[in-house]
């Protein structure tokens, strides 16, 4: 007995030690996590308090976006297979050059990119020749198409250049235009 009491404040260190090793540290952390778990909520409810502060812009956007969807004939082709719009886009451009008074080429196409789900852009080159007025009533034709055609880079080149204006000159056009893609089927290669 005599030695228990005399490890007494031992054995009650040692207590001490167990309830703060096995109960005190484990809370300390579950409040920790907690806290954390806190934290992340309220970061959420800020969130979904700015979304619903903002319903009435974020409605107002998507009213914009579905009228200028509208809008998307006008700038871009609208059929979703790759070779009936390689084919409408040779028509055209064929059309626009012959009856400007030029000869065609030829008509190369370079590739698309998509710009978003709905929307990619198209690289094409045209080669043609004519004189001056040709090359001018070509590139005026192709800047006023609708849907938009967009020149992208020229090169104009002739063997003599000087004040006849009916002299031969060889041009290479590369222009853009933009297809639309609808949701009854993807983009068909």
């Amino acid at each position: 007995m005599e030695d228990l009491s005399r490890y007494k404040h031992y054995i009650l260190l040692l207590a001490a030690l167990l309830v703060l090793n096995f109960i005190v540290v484990p809370l300390f952390s579950l409040q920790d996590e907690q806290l954390e778990n806190l934290r992340l909520l309220e970061r959420r409810l800020e969130k979904t308090e700015r979304l619903i502060k903002n319903k009435d812009n974020i409605t107002g956007a998507n009213e914009i976006l579905a009228e200028n969807e509208s809008l998307i004939p006008k700038y871009a082709y609208l059929d979703n297979n790759v070779d009936t719009i390689k084919l409408s886009i040779q028509k055209i451009i064929k059309s626009i050059i012959t009856q400007s008074g030029c000869d065609f080429e030829r008509i190369i196409f370079r590739g698309n990119e998509k710009l978003s789900d709905k929307l990619s852009i198209w690289a094409v080159e045209l080669r043609y020749k004519g004189d001056l007025n040709c090359l001018m009533s070509v590139t005026r034709e192709i800047e006023s198409n609708s849907p938009l055609i967009i020149i992208k880079k020229y090169s104009y080149n002739s063997s003599a250049l000087n004040d006849n204006t009916l002299a031969p000159i060889n041009a290479k056009l590369s222009i853009n235009f933009f297809q639309y893609i609808s949701n009854e089927g993807g983009t068909e290669q």
